[in-house]
């Protein structure tokens, strides 16, 4: 059985990320993938569901030189609930 794909995904992805900020972070860029559907168990009270993976590039620049960083993050979600983030997309979490 698998849930319905996350609608506000978007805003749980950016509320996920300001919650972790600090001051001194230099200024981030999120490029957001569609929902996908994951193969991950994600459990659940009525004997577990599949849910969804939503890739996202985390970019970064540093204010110095100019060094563009990117980090890519798959965050696994639950209708709307974030249910884990994982740094490669083969790894349930």
């Amino acid at each position: 059985m698998r849930t319905f794909a996350p609608v506000k995904h978007e805003s749980a992805i950016t509320n996920y990320f300001d919650a972790r900020a600090k001051a001194s972070d230099p200024p981030r860029e999120l490029a957001i993938g569609a929902p996908q559907r994951g193969s991950c168990p994600m459990g659940g009270k009525t004997g577990g569901y599949v849910g969804w993976l939503v890739p996202v590039e985390y970019k970064t620049r540093t204010r110095d030189s100019g060094v563009v960083t990117v980090t890519t993050y798959y965050f696994w979600f639950s209708e709307e609930i974030i249910r884990g983030v994982t740094r490669r997309m083969e790894l349930c979490p």
